[in-house]
């Protein structure tokens, strides 16, 4: 494997470049899973008091699923 230089502030589109690129949406992808599985927790704990606070819960449920969308917009890419 030949490694080429690249000057700082350069962008490189090469192989080394588009893996790097692809491990770090990887990393997103999982950090954003990870938020997504404690949103659903919370809002498990939260319903399950008798006194839920139904705006608390709405609001978790909308960024739970903004973080679905942004998973999935992550994942569709090439």
């Amino acid at each position: 494997m030949i490694l080429q230089a690249v000057k700082p502030g350069a962008h490189s589109s090469g192989p080394l470049d588009m893996e790097a690129q692809a491990m770090s949406i990887e990393a997103r992808i999982r950090e954003l899973g990870n938020r997504h599985r404690s949103l659903d927790e919370a809002i498990q704990r939260e319903m399950t008091h008798p006194s839920s606070d139904t705006l608390r819960v709405r609001e978790l449920k909308q960024r739970k699923l903004r973080l679905k969308e942004e998973i999935s917009s992550l994942e569709a890419r090439p």
